[in-house]
């Protein structure tokens, strides 16, 4: 299985997804699963064959790719982005199932990265809502209490 993260390992960043999968990582290792993590930003202490820096995939866009994001700027900054991360998620993933054996990636839904990414990785993509537990709790089925008196 593997995981994106923005970054690795949690600590070095003040996100929520970070530490969702810093929290998770060990777990399943610990219950014998082989666990891989895809990130955008990793510690050089981090660095080994179960971390895939995207950073490593910026030069292997094919001519079709590198056409496309030239036009893409005609669409705008946000969609070159998330076209370029999304090319490097999913080739990261490649390399992680041909080296590792990954069976499924998860990530988190925030850019609409997966729209991209599903289409071009060769396993299944889980995408996982990572939001306020007053949206994502019920949406879980967890019951969700407000506060239903004003307080002066």
């Amino acid at each position: 299985m593997a995981f994106y993260s923005p970054a690795w390992p949690p600590g070095n960043d003040s996100n929520g997804v970070v530490t969702y999968v810093g929290t998770i990582v060990p777990e399943l290792e610990a219950q014998g699963h082989v666990i891989s993590v895809v990130s955008g930003t990793v510690a050089p202490s981090m660095i080994s064959d179960a971390v895939y820096r995207l950073s490593d995939y910026e030069g292997d866009r094919t001519l079709p790719e590198r056409i496309g994001d030239r036009l893409g700027w005609l669409k705008g900054r946000d969609y070159v982005l998330a076209r370029t991360a999304s090319r490097l998620i999913a080739a990261a993933t490649r390399r992680a199932v041909a080296e590792r054996g990954v069976q499924l990636l998860e990530m988190e839904e925030t850019f609409g990265w997966c729209f991209w990414v599903r289409r071009t990785i060769p396993v299944p993509l889980v995408l996982r809502l990572h939001g306020p537990w007053f949206l994502t709790g019920p949406a879980e089925g967890h019951p969700c209490r407000l506060l239903s008196k004003s307080v002066s």
